[in-house]
């Protein structure tokens, strides 16, 4: 199974760090470096480590579907309703 998640580090208040290490934010990403791409508001590049997790749960899905929707799935939503609920800082809907 992939990667869950991986930890980066928080932007200080005013939402920028001091120094911007771009290069390094560009080299986690599926995309040409030689490619500028400006469209962040609907569809965007992938990072590699969301590409991989992805991928990781459509091969489980491809070859274990029941296991992967009625075993896996349930607890992974969970999960990720208890994290945006916490980064909200609300709490999980039932």
């Amino acid at each position: 199974m992939p990667a869950t998640s991986q930890t980066f580090p928080r932007l200080p208040p005013g939402g920028r760090p001091a120094e911007a290490d771009w290069g390094a934010a560009r080299g986690r990403m599926m995309l040409d470096p030689s490619v500028a791409y400006l469209n962040a508001g609907s569809a965007g590049p992938l990072s590699h480590t969301v590409f991989d997790c992805v991928t990781g749960f459509r091969r489980h899905l491809a070859e274990e579907p029941i296991d992967f929707l009625l075993r896996r799935v349930p607890p992974l939503l969970w999960a990720a309703r208890e994290q945006l609920a916490a980064h909200v800082g609300g709490d999980p809907p039932l």
